[in-house]
Parts: structure tokens; sequence; C-alpha cells
């Protein structure tokens, strides 16, 4: 779903064999409780005792049918997760790890994307050989790359996590083992090879053409290696990590420091032979990759935490700028003509800055990740925001009319009252988009927060909620911030907000605060006059998404835990669980049609059951949660959690699919149908007991 959510949730899943298992040596033959009905409330009482469930029989027939796709780009292929970026002879190449190939890049867009072995995770460009090296992390091998074809793939060490090239020698660390190994660089074999004290295996390597030295960094320092003699000739005795690199103008290197006092990273810059500091620069968070441009000197560090650049001059070390990029960038590479290029894996693009003005000039997409939608229901238009092209995709008749640049990253679209404005949330920008639907224009951009999640129109009291701040509908102007308090008494913003004005209250998807196992996502109720939390439990713990039925008086919520999923129903006056309905994989997406009373669940599989299951859409009649039909959706990448985004269309009968992992819009024709058979009950050990903190 979103950032904060898939940090979370890996964390979760980390843990998720051994708790289910527990789980699954919980009784199953227990007696039978009577099947929920609207009105009577579903509780867990006890962690030993069993609560009723629905499960659905797939007999009702399938008339639902999928009646076309809708490209939003053209692109030679996707690349999923990108890690690594290297120049050579006019080509820009990407490893992608979540796709296992390389895109290459040309007059800044995508040319040829080349499979790989299996996750990519660094390169490197040797300009003597003409050739490009590729680390495959998953299959331990080296794909060597002349233009865009492979010609060679050879084993590697355990684990390859780094890659040197210069002068027809390749350079490879991995953090498996603890050796330094050569190879011959046309044609892949092992030359020689060099132990070096690494305790927990060779994390970064970087090569000084001027000097002949090379820098490896193994944690808790970075061994200097000559690399005529193949021997190591010094040690910078520091705490190293993935920020290294060498400096081919001054002739010495760069490693990132932390300061805990301070809470600052700081780019350091040491002599050839690590005998002496030469000074120091701060810069953002968690840096990872760095590039130095060989004519002029100037630095170049990409930040993941804090999404931007560190953009620095030679020698001086001054800080010119701090540029965002995107989410999560993890290296950078500097063109034989000075052009600077960043990798955001998060945001499955490439940022070319223009450093002279201390800015980003483009973006090159990888792949076209597809986030929030909405469908105009007087225009039957849909909007799409695309994180990777930092764009809203205008769509009309199943083809694309209009693409609308706007922030950062964006994520999340809602349409004004009157659907003149299109409000567009740019999750790194940490602003919001205001797009004139006539003429398809930016009029407006409001300065949000950082990282924001989260977007509602309450159209009744002419009022916007974005992330957590409530804004005047008409001018962006701040009216208030929503606090949303954990049973800590700490802050934490949502990650998605519906809103029902008939009720007069805002719900909001957002962390429990609570470390550890217990630790989930929640609904929060917020009243929308006075912005207080109302006290109550919605939903379950480790919330997936939310939907509203304001005519029903419903809330349909998924959770899944422990590899538990559920889809969860609340009565929107009296919070009481209205019924229960087991999953059987992760609910990635979730959407309704009040027309046809059709809820829409998205089940994807986990990374780790990629190869046992495959992505299916559930629809379920509302009215008796019957089962209507179940789709097959695309393969994901195995390395998306959430590969969907759902919009329906309820005057036309469409239901609209963003599918993150290709780069497509689903169209399916959804029908009212009579309601099927309401489904029997089965009774299911309540999943592991969890703390949920009151209001």
């Amino acid at each position: 779903m979103k950032e904060m959510k898939r940090r979370v949730l890996s964390c979760v899943f980390s843990i998720w064999f051994i708790v289910s298992w527990l789980v699954a040596c919980a009784p199953t033959s227990l007696p039978a409780t009577p099947l929920p009905t609207a009105g009577v409330t579903t509780r867990i009482t006890s962690p030993t005792l069993p609560t009723t469930t629905i499960a659905p029989s797939p007999t009702s027939p399938d008339t639902l049918q999928f009646i076309g796709e809708i490209p939003l780009r053209s692109l030679p292929g996707v690349g999923h997760a990108p890690q690594a970026i290297a120049a050579l002879n006019g080509r820009i190449y990407v490893a992608n790890r979540g796709s296992d190939n390389v895109s290459v890049i040309e007059g800044e867009r995508v040319t040829a994307v080349i499979p790989v072995g299996d996750k990519p995770v660094a390169l490197a460009a040797d300009e003597k050989t003409g050739l490009v090296y590729v680390a495959n992390e998953g299959d331990e091998t080296v794909s060597i790359l002349s233009g865009d074809k492979v010609v060679k793939t050879v084993p590697a060490v355990k684990s390859p996590a780094c890659l040197a090239a210069l002068d027809g020698r390749v350079y490879l660390g991995g953090r498996g083992a603890n050796t330094l190994v050569v190879l011959d660089g046309p044609s892949g074999e092992m030359v020689a090879s060099l132990p070096l004290p690494a305790p927990i295996g060779i994390l970064a390597l970087a090569v000084n053409p001027t000097t002949r030295l090379l820098y490896a960094s193994v944690y808790d320092s970075a061994q200097i290696v000559d690399l005529d003699t193949m021997t190591i000739v010094a040690q910078l005795q520091r705490p190293v990590y993935l920020t290294l690199e060498a400096d081919p103008v001054h002739g010495g290197f760069f490693v990132d420091e932390y300061d805990a006092t301070s809470n600052t990273h700081y780019l350091v810059n040491y002599a050839a032979f690590g005998q002496q500091e030469l000074g120091r620069v701060p810069v953002g968070g968690d840096p990872r990759g760095m590039a130095v441009d060989a004519k002029t000197g100037r630095i170049y560090v990409a930040n993941s935490w804090t999404n931007d650049v560190s953009v620095i001059e030679g020698g001086s070390l001054r800080l010119l700028a701090t540029v965002p990029v995107g989410l999560h960038p993890l290296d950078v590479v500097v063109d034989e003509k000075g052009q600077a290029y960043v990798v955001n894996a998060d945001s499955e693009n490439v940022a070319v800055l223009d450093a002279e003005a201390g800015r980003l000039r483009t973006v090159v997409p990888l792949a076209l990740l597809s986030y929030g939608m909405v469908a105009d229901p007087n225009t039957g238009r849909l909007y799409v925001a695309c994180a990777s092209t930092n764009s809203v995709f205008v769509l009309e008749k199943q083809r694309v009319i209009a693409e609308v640049p706007v922030g950062l990253h964006p994520i999340e679209v809602a349409l004004s009252a009157d659907r003149a404005q299109l409000f567009v949330l740019n999750h790194v920008g940490g602003d919001l988009s205001v797009i004139s639907t006539h003429d398809h224009r930016v009029v407006r951009t409001t300065a949000i927060g950082q990282l924001p999640q989260g977007l509602a129109v309450v159209p009744e009291m002419n009022q916007l909620y974005a992330s957590d701040v409530v804004l005047d509908a008409n001018s962006q102007r701040v009216l208030r911030q929503t606090e949303l308090l954990t049973m800590y008494r700490s802050l934490v913003k949502p990650i998605q907000i519906e809103v029902d004005a008939k009720t007069g209250r805002a719900y909001m998807v957002a962390f429990n605060g609570i470390p550890g196992s217990n630790g989930g996502f929640i609904i929060y109720v917020v009243d929308l006059e006075s912005g207080e939390l109302i006290p109550g439990a919605v939903g379950g713990l480790s919330t997936t998404e939310m939907v509203l039925d304001p005519e029903g008086r419903r809330i349909f919520s998924t959770a899944g835990r422990f590899g538990h999923f559920q889809l969860i129903v609340n009565d929107a006056l009296d919070f009481k669980q209205i019924a229960v309905v087991d999953l059987p994989q992760y609910p990635a997406a979730l959407a309704y049609n009040p027309k046809t009373h059709h809820l829409f669940i998205c089940l994807t599989p986990l990374p780790n059951q990629a190869a046992e299951l495959v992505p299916m859409l559930w629809v379920l009649d509302s009215r008796g949660f019957g089962f209507v039909a179940q789709l097959p959706l695309p393969g994901t990448s195995g390395e998306v959690l959430d590969p969907y985004d759902l919009a329906v269309d309820a005057q036309r009968g469409y239901l609209y699919i963003a599918d993150r992992t290709s780069g497509v819009v689903l169209v399916l024709h959804d029908v009212a149908l009579s309601p099927p058979p309401s489904p029997t009950p089965t009774d299911t050990p309540t999943p592991w007991p969890t703390l949920t903190p009151s209001a």
C-alpha cells in the first residue's frame, strides 16, 4: 500500500512462520457458534475460543468479465526495484532486483531491457573492455553485457554485493565472503583473489584510476589495496558501510560517518591512504551510493531515508544543493558529459539532475508505478496517479487523452464536489497539486508535510483531508491539524482516509504505535466537527484497506496478520461487528460498488509464497456475503506486496484495476446480479492474540 505500511509489514512477516505454526496447532474442531447476521456483534473474547467466520462457497456462475486493458505508456519492458546504476558509451544501465533485468537508457528514455541473473544488485562499467558487469545476488553469478546483450555469465562469490572495474579487470565482493575476487574483464575468469579482514563480508568497492588504489568497505574499516601488487597497503579503522567512493580529482576517498549525538550523517574525505581526514560535510539521512564527477570534482550523494541527493563542491566540501529526487534513492552515476543520474528504488525511476540549477530536471520511468485512481461519475474519465512518471494520466473511453506533470511520487487523487478540480497528493514532494479538469493544468500547489498519505474530500463541509491536515477545499488553506494519538500518547499520521459526512466521522488507518509483534495498523475514528477521536474498535489489527458503504451504514476493511487474512464488516453507527469473512491470501486492494452491492478484493501471495499461489480478484455480494466470482489477475513480480489499486465507476458499471507490475489498467464490466446464497459458517480459531489500544 504505502511506504510506512510496507516497512511495518516486512517486520511482521519476518516472524510469520513461527506464529502461524502456533496458530495452526490450535484446536479446530470446536463447537459451532451461530452465523453472524446484521446487527449481531461478533467479538473475539478469548485467544482459545473460536469466532464464527464466513467461508464463501464458489458455486455462483461467473458473469463478470474483463473487457480490456489500458497501457499508460509504451515501455520495452518493466524494471522493478532498481538498485544500481552505471554509465558507458552514452548509455545508462540500471540493475533491477525485483524483475531480474537491466534497463538501458539512451536519450532519457528506456530503449532496451536485458534479462540477467536472479536479483541483480550491483553494476560496474569498464571503458577499456566496453563491457558492463552485473552482480546477481540470487544465483551468485556475474552477467557480462555488451551493448544490450548478455555475452557471458560466470560464477561469482557467495552473495555478491559489490563490483568495481578498471583497465580490463573486474573486482568482486560479497556479503557472504571475506575474499576480494579479481576477474579477467573479457573472459570473466578468476585471475586473483585477496582475503580481507571482513567479519560480515565486503559491502562496497571503489577504485581510483589515478592512484591505482582500491577501497573495500568491510563494515568496521576500509581496506586499501594496491591494484598492481594486490596487497593491502593501509586501512582506515572507522565504521564504513555502503557509502564509499574514490576521488579521481584530488586523490583521496570518501566514506559516510554517523554522529549519534547530533543524529547527523557526514560525508568525510580522507587522504589516499586514510592517514588524514581532509574535511567533512553534513548530508541527508541514510546515505547510500555516491559519485564524483571526474572532470569537475563535484560530488553527488544519494540519501535513501530523506529521499534526496546532496550536491557538494569538490575540494571545499561545500554543500551546493539538496535535491529531492524520489522514494528511496540508492545510487548515483555521472556520465562522460557530466550529467548525473539517480536510481530511486521505490519510485522505480531514474532522476536526471540539473546540477547547475540544483534541481530535478526530469525522470525516466523504468516501470509504470500506478497508484491512486478516481473515476468522474459525470464524464466517465479516469484519473490515475503514476509515481514513477511524477504525473497523472487522464483516461477516457479506454485510452489516455492527457498526462499532467505534478509533484514527486504522486500516490492519491480525489475530485472536488463539482468535479472541476482534481487533488493530487505527492508523497515524496510533501505537497498537494490541484489540477483543473477543464484544461488539465496545475493551478495550485500547497505544502502538506513530510511523506503525506491519505486523501479525502468532504463536499458537505467544503473540506479536504490530506494526511494529518484539514484544508479548505477551495483555497487549500490549512484549517487545522488532525492529531491521532496512540495508547502511548504519541502522534501518528494516517495512511488512508475515508469520510462519511452522514455520520459526521472520518475513518483513518494509522499505526497503533506499539513496538514489536503487537504493532500494526488500526482504524481511528475522528469526529468531523471537533477533530476529536471517537472511542470504539473498528476493523482489525494490521488493517490493509478500508472502504465505506454510507447508504448501508457499514465499514468494510481487510486485515492480514501472521498468515491469517480477513474481511471485517462493522456497523458505522455503533461499530458493532456484523461479519467476518476468511480470505485465502493477502488482501492488497478493496473496492465497493453500491449499485451492484459487489465487494472487490485483490488477493495476492506474500513474497515468500509467490511460487505457490497466484493473484486473484474475489467478488462478494455485500447483502449476504455470498460468493459472486473469482477472476485471475496478472502475476506479481514476487517483490511487490501491494501491486494493485482499484477504482469504481458505479454509473457505468466499471471496475478499474491498476496493475503496478505491468503498468496497465484493467477494465472489468460489473453487472447487477441476484444475491447468491449466503455461505455457511465455519469455526476458525482466533488469530494470535494481540494488544489493541483503546482510543
